[in-house]
């Protein structure tokens, strides 16, 4: 007769299960924390719906559903991505110089015209969305340009009154939808388009309940991280070493993330 075990099995989330299978050994840093990652934007047909704001509306932040974000790309062996700290610091309550922006300002406008242009700031939108091929996955961080942020701005917007379409109400809001054709510097976003009609986050009211009780613990501008100047320029000098050392060097010295703020 067999024993009744002690032990109870508990099933692991898929987003868990995704985000680990997913993972590259030689993985950068990110400037977004470990609680959270960025959605795989699908070649073709994109269906997302959009998140609203949870952090304080009065800050400096705004209240748009998306946040304005300055980043440097290509930056060090990893080829990895960082907030520029002079660009944001007053974000963070810090003053902190930039070492990219300083070399970039030093290169010579032809010799180095390609670096210049890989290094060189650059704006970027992040929203929270749920995609709706991949629901169980949880609130993701959206990372979208300028054009179809405007896009899908002019889309919420009464053509004959100039009302404001409430695409990010969690009761009564509206599925977004594009399409992504191309690769790297030749993608395209294309057929921009809010749904018609409203509808909730979710039909079910505890996953509604559960996703936004989720980004109003996790708001997304304390997601952020901002390195200082010392870590980033020996990054962009490549003398960093492993993933495992620059982990360790945070852990001996913190990076900043956004100030606490009454919500």
């Amino acid at each position: 007769m067999k024993m009744a075990s002690k032990f109870r099995y508990q099933e692991r989330d898929p987003g868990d299960v995704k985000k680990r299978a997913e993972q590259s050994g030689g993985s950068f840093d990110s400037y977004l924390k470990d609680t959270v990652s960025f959605v795989k934007v699908a070649d073709g047909e994109n269906n997302f719906r959009i998140l609203p704001p949870t952090w304080d509306l009065k800050s400096d932040w705004g209240n748009n559903w998306c946040i304005d974000t300055w980043v440097h790309r290509n930056v060090g062996p990893d080829n990895g991505v960082y907030l520029c700290p002079a660009k944001m610091g007053a974000l963070f309550d810090v003053d902190i110089d930039c070492p990219i922006c300083q070399a970039v300002s030093e290169m010579d406008s032809e010799d180095d015209e390609k670096a210049i242009k890989d290094l060189k700031v650059k704006q970027e939108r992040l929203a929270y969305i749920i995609d709706r091929s991949a629901q169980k996955e949880g609130p993701k961080v959206w990372r979208l340009g300028w054009q179809l942020e405007k896009a899908l701005q002019l889309r919420s917007q009464d053509k004959k009154t100039g009302a404001v379409v409430p695409i990010d109400d969690p009761d009564n809001g509206y599925d977004i939808s594009f399409r992504r054709e191309g690769k790297m510097l030749n993608t395209r976003y294309l057929n921009e388009d809010v749904d018609r009609d409203p509808s909730p986050l979710h039909e079910n009211q505890k996953t509604q309940d559960k996703w936004m009780d989720f980004v109003i613990e996790n708001p997304l501008t304390d997601m952020l991280i901002i390195h200082d100047f010392d870590y980033l320029d020996k990054i962009y000098r490549g003398k960093k070493g492993s993933k495992q050392d620059r982990d360790e060097d945070r852990d001996d010295k913190p990076t900043r993330t956004t100030r606490n703020r009454d919500r």
